[in-house]
């Protein structure tokens, strides 16, 4: 979620590691790959390993958090544009990463997309939880939801479909989308961008 200061030597490992599971995946499916392959293409140790991820998961949580976490700075950095211009940033940067995401949905990883939603869906959440009476806590907590629900699939549809309409298409339709919740103040793009580094 919430980036620390890089260290030189973890992020060349991370590289290592991260480089190696690619390399693997054109060679055999995502289920076939061990921590084993893994570590040996990387030419590190399982302790760099376990130091640095819990399971092979998680090499793909962290580059989804680092490439999430680099949406949301654009967007905040954004927030004189309009929202079409703001919400057309995620599908650009997906466009930049789709090698990558790709692997991620060929391989049925969808459910780490879904994952990696619940953890911002979470963060949301313990923000804005004590703020609200019960009952508009809990509405909060629905709005979101089927917000971030709706969007992780709109946006997983869109790349397993070879990405049939451009980034801006895509933004106009998740402006349209979540205008409702603006009025509301519950829309999550806006909520996401208030998130402190």
């Amino acid at each position: 979620m919430l980036q620390k200061k890089p260290n030189r030597a973890v992020e060349r490992t991370k590289g290592w590691i991260f480089g190696a599971l690619m390399s693997l995946l054109d060679e055999k499916p995502y289920s076939k790959i061990s921590i084993s392959d893994i570590i040996e293409k990387a030419g590190v140790a399982r302790t760099s390993f376990y130091r640095n991820y819990a399971s092979k998961d998680d090499v793909f949580m962290q580059y989804l958090d680092t490439l999430f976490s680099g949406v949301i700075r654009k967007m905040k950095e954004s927030c004189r544009q309009t929202p079409v211009e703001t919400l057309t940033i995620p599908f650009s940067v997906l466009i930049e990463h789709y090698k990558i995401i790709e692997k991620l949905l060929q391989n049925d990883l969808e459910y780490l997309l879904l994952s990696f939603a619940d953890n911002y869906e979470v963060i949301l959440l313990n923000i804005y939880q004590d703020t609200l009476p019960q009952e508009e806590n809990l509405i909060f907590q629905y709005s979101i939801k089927y917000q971030a629900g709706g969007i992780i699939r709109l946006i997983t549809h869109w790349l397993k479909n070879n990405m049939p309409l451009s980034p801006e298409q895509m933004g106009s339709i998740v402006a349209d989308f979540v205008n409702p919740f603006k009025a509301q103040n519950r829309s999550i793009t806006d909520l996401l961008v208030q998130i402190k580094n």
